[in-house]
């Protein structure tokens, strides 16, 4: 079905495949011109950058969906008044609404501190109308030869907030040896 819908949109040579991120990414070896993640379930989306991550992809673009995984380390780490953060943002923690799409934000502030970390240069933009959907941003990474000063800077923003949060991201541990970045 993937090969029928690249080739109706112009990419009639563009491989689509269906499976598991983790699968996919160990049968290919080299590297791949473009990783795309649409709407994938909490930590799929994760799966898919460090997919793209080890498959040296040049660009990574990611359409996140839900963010289960974060919610839950911030409402746990709430509940056991474990969180640096939760003095400065008791108001948004309060309310299950607002705490929710906080780690939506947080999720995903990680996610492109940690794409800039490993030497990406990451936007993070809005890609469909509001009205179409709330699940409406796009995480665009294009693969460069940052400084290491540069990884470095956006790798301290990264544990920072990560710390700030006490949370521990799945990323890191789907990295394996990328990570931390050096």
């Amino acid at each position: 079905a993937s090969k029928g819908l690249a080739g109706g949109g112009g990419v009639a040579h563009a491989p689509g495949e269906a499976g598991s991120v983790e699968n996919g990414a160990a049968s290919r070896a080299g590297h791949v011109d473009l990783l795309l993640s649409l709407h994938a379930w909490d930590t799929a989306t994760v799966e898919a950058l460090a997919a793209g991550v080890r498959l040296r992809a040049k660009a990574i673009v990611l359409v996140p969906c839900w963010h289960q995984e974060r919610a839950d380390q911030i409402a746990a780490g709430a509940k056991a008044g474990a969180l640096p953060a939760a003095a400065r943002w008791q108001p948004a923690l309060a309310k299950g609404l607002l705490q929710h799409r906080l780690a939506d934000v947080i999720t995903d502030s990680l996610r492109a501190a940690a794409l800039d970390s490993l030497g990406y240069q990451t936007d993070v933009l809005e890609f469909v109308s509001p009205e179409a959907t709330a699940r409406n941003l796009m995480i665009r990474a294009v693969a460069t030869t940052a400084a290491a000063s540069r990884r470095r800077e956006a790798y301290a923003r990264y544990r920072a907030l990560a710390d700030e949060w006490a949370v521990a991201p799945s990323l890191e541990r789907l990295l394996g040896p990328l990570w931390p970045p050096q």
